[in-house]
């Protein structure tokens, strides 16, 4: 199958990217998982009219070619407003876990640990870029 053939020749030739590829998506010597990953890419591709034209805009949507690029990226404007919900979910969380331990007859010990807790959540909100995305995302 030309799957093997692929397979073999990069292993061969210690193609790093494909080793890096192969290390990330399979399962120990077992290559199935990629086999079976690559078969689904294929056979939704085939979905569209131009399956290659489609294959290739896949791949351009990782093409970022600087960190700038990155930064103005729909993606990213995505996962910074993921990551912002989510440190305000975990900041209320905490908030309601310090009620709870302060509370008569709350588990009070606890309280040094969910104030170092919250401070983790405040200096990752606080980072320069975090803020640079707020401001962003705003806009």
């Amino acid at each position: 199958m030309c799957w093997r053939r692929c397979w073999r020749r990069n292993i061969r030739k210690r193609n790093k990217r494909f080793l890096d590829f192969a290390a990330a998506y399979s399962t120990g010597r077992d290559d199935k998982k990629i086999e079976d990953l690559i078969l689904k890419i294929y056979e939704f591709s085939r979905s569209y009219p131009d399956s290659e034209e489609w294959l290739d805009s896949c791949v351009k949507v990782y093409g970022i070619p600087d960190v700038k690029t990155l930064e103005e990226s729909s993606f990213m404007k995505k996962v910074m407003t993921d990551i912002r919900k989510n440190l305000d979910d975990a900041r209320e969380l905490l908030a309601h876990a310090e009620k709870i331990a302060l509370s008569p007859d709350g588990p009070a010990v606890y309280e040094a640990t969910l104030d170092k807790d919250m401070q983790v959540i405040e200096d990752l909100s606080g980072f320069r870029l975090m803020r640079r995305w707020q401001k962003h995302l705003r806009t």
